[in-house]
This record gives C-alpha cells, sequence and structure tokens, in this order.
C-alpha cells in the first residue's frame, strides 16, 4: 500500500491508517483484508474489508466461517470509536465494512498461501513473457512470489506485479 495518498488538500499515511484498522479488527478478532480510501459524487468513503482470522490453508471438507452482517456491525463499531479518537485521516468520511464476498479478492501473501489448491485469477501490472493475466490453480506462495499452474505450466509471478488478483472459484 502506499505510503501517502492527497485528499482533501492533506497527506494521509495510509500505512498508519492500514496499521489503526489492522489493530483495531484484530481486537474484537478479525483480520483486515484490504482498505480503500475513495473519492466519491457525495464525499470520501472509507472502505474496509475484513475475514474471520486463520491460520494455514483453508480446508475445502470444512464449510468456511463467512462474514455476516452482525460481523460488520460490530467491526465498525471497533473502527469508528478509534478512528475518531485517532483521526488519521482528518477529513470527513463514510465508513463502510464488507465481507470479502465469495469470488474473494486476493492481496496479500499470507492470502495467496491459505488458499493454495483454489483457481483464481490473476492480472499483472506489467506482461509476464507476453501474458497479463493467468488463470489457474494456485499452488501458495512464499517470500513475496506466489506460484500458479495454468494450463500444466508454472508461474512465478512476485507479489509487485500483481495489479489484482481473486478466487475464480467460491470459497
Amino acid at each position: 500500500m502506499a505510503a501517502a495518498a492527497a485528499a482533501e488538500g492533506t497527506q494521509v499515511d495510509l500505512q498508519r491508517l492500514d496499521g489503526l484498522c489492522e489493530s483495531a479488527l484484530e481486537a474484537v478478532g478479525y483480520q483486515l483484508l484490504e482498505l480503500e480510501l475513495v473519492r466519491e459524487r457525495d464525499g470520501w468513503l472509507l472502505r474496509v474489508y475484513l475475514d474471520h482470522p486463520q491460520d494455514g490453508p483453508a480446508d475445502r471438507s470444512v464449510a468456511p466461517r463467512r462474514i455476516t452482517h452482525d460481523d460488520c456491525r460490530r467491526a465498525s463499531h471497533q473502527l469508528g470509536a478509534l478512528l475518531d479518537v485517532e483521526d488519521p485521516l482528518g477529513f470527513a468520511y463514510r465508513l463502510e465494512v464488507s465481507s470479502p464476498g465469495v469470488l474473494r479478492p486476493l492481496r496479500k501473501e499470507r492470502e495467496f498461501a491459505r488458499f493454495a489448491g483454489f483457481k483464481a485469477r490473476i492480472k499483472l501490472r506489467e506482461p509476464l513473457e507476453g501474458r497479463k493475466s493467468l488463470n489457474g490453480e494456485l499452488r501458495g506462495a512464499q517470500d513475496g512470489v506466489v506460484t500458479l499452474v495454468e494450463d500444466g505450466r508454472e508461474w512465478r509471478v512476485p507479489l509487485g506485479q500483481i495489479r489484482n488478483a481473486q478466487l475464480a472459484e467460491e470459497y
């Protein structure tokens, strides 16, 4: 995530914002997946995606714990209280807390590792051997490199080269 972004004529330290949100969510038993600060027609929106923490790979034989409306409400209260006190943005915004959805985005190395064995779509920042996107089975991630197999060929993609990625099958 970028270190700072311009908004309302001020600088926002996105690393600090990310850290505050991550700590607040962990305190009530959730994991921060991603946050977005976007300008919309009616003002600024801070969108926070959360999930239940899980160590190790996802287990297909066990139904996943999905984020519910009550989870979002609980996390929103926790985040709202902390952000009101810390005021890391310095301007008015709306807070939206959301689940990642069933075709969840993949951002961090731990998520690519967690969903090894699942099908994923990866869009690249720069072409890799002429390819701007890959669709295949995740094999994991380690040391900043994601491994995916497409049509029998193994691709190793540095995390920094991934523009966006998501599961290509329901979790």
